[in-house]
């Protein structure tokens, strides 16, 4: 139902405004402006805190999406970051060793 709504919300806009809209968030729409930190952010989090380092590596062992597994980890700040710079994130972890995203 919620799903439905949502896409019932995009759409009202007609098929352009839809099908620019399905899928982008407003950050994902802003440029990746300093992928540098957002990478020492991420070399924090996954290689230098144990705890969400091995939360990490255990979910996205198991399947899980290792994008959405970093965005839930990360604060809101460097979740809305990681959205905007989502291919260089990706290329970053496929480099790290980890699948790539979904």
């Amino acid at each position: 139902m919620l799903l439905r709504q949502t896409v019932k919300t995009l759409c009202a806009g007609g098929l352009a405004a839809c099908l620019m809209g399905a899928g982008a968030s407003p950050a994902a729409a802003a440029r990746c402006e300093s992928f540098a930190e957002l990478r020492a952010t991420i070399d924090q989090l996954i290689k230098m805190d144990p705890e969400k380092s091995a939360t990490f590596r255990r979910e996205v062992g198991s399947g899980a999406d290792s994008l959405y597994t970093l965005e839930q980890l990360a604060d809101a700040a460097t979740g809305t970051k990681i959205d905007a710079c989502r291919f260089e994130v990706v290329e970053y972890l496929t480099k790290l060793g980890f699948p790539p995203a979904h």
